[in-house]
């Protein structure tokens, strides 16, 4: 497939990320544009991007997010993990996706809340603080 965008768009599109990204060039995967592209059509995407482009770039993580919060997440750098937007964005499309947050944020109530409305087993990952306090504050 090499460098043509227009022939890897398609592949990405048709069969998935795994499919269109493995056999591209480097250097696409390294284009911002491109696989901001290529994250919006499949959110798997954000796995065969430069990891320097991918787990730092806010915007990539949070446009994976709003399709696959667990994936997007997973694959965020730590600062992002941190990042309050970014991981609200990622628990209200998948609770689960509080497992990946950085800690600070399991026992951020916000976040919490927004991971338990879609995935009550969400309650598996919460901080151990704000898991007692919660069971405290219901006695």
């Amino acid at each position: 497939m090499g460098l043509d965008k227009a022939r890897v768009l398609g592949e990405v599109a048709k069969f998935g990320a795994a499919e269109g990204l493995t056999e591209c060039h480097p250097s696409l995967r390294a284009d911002p544009e491109f696989m901001l592209r290529c994250v919006s059509i499949d959110p798997a995407s954000l796995a065969y991007a430069d990891p320097a482009l991918a787990a730092h770039h806010t915007e990539f993580v949070r446009v994976a997010a709003a399709a696959d919060g667990l994936q997007a997440l997973g694959a965020a750098s730590e600062a992002l993990k941190q990042d309050v937007d970014t991981v609200l964005a990622a628990v209200e499309q998948n609770g689960a996706a509080l497992g990946s947050a950085g800690e600070a944020l399991r026992d951020n109530r916000d976040v919490v809340n927004a991971a338990l409305r879609g995935y009550t087993c969400a309650i598996y990952v919460l901080s151990l603080h704000l898991f007692v306090c919660a069971h405290l504050c219901s006695t």
